[in-house]
């Protein structure tokens, strides 16, 4: 089941795994949506780094492996991003 994703808030992998699939589908109208990792533990304290070829300006998706516990956020403008996983 997609969840829809709203601009800076952090995100992880659901469910009790060790590690698996995130999967992100971007609908743009005008803006951009970067994929974000959080280095640190505190999403309002620590910094967030730019995802490499994390960076989308037209509709498409982005599957990714992600550890259990590391938060991810999507920073966006003029788009809906939807996240499975």
């Amino acid at each position: 089941m997609a969840n829809q994703v709203q601009s800076n808030q952090p995100f992880e992998l659901s469910g009790g795994s060790n590690s698996g699939v995130i999967s992100l589908t971007m609908v743009i109208s005008s803006g951009t949506v970067q994929l974000q990792k959080l280095c640190g533990n505190d999403p309002d304290n620590d910094t967030w780094v730019d995802v490499e070829n994390g960076s989308f300006s037209s509709n498409g998706e982005c599957t990714f492996w992600a550890p259990s516990g590391q938060k991810y956020r999507c920073t966006f403008t003029d788009a809906t991003v939807y996240r499975a996983g």
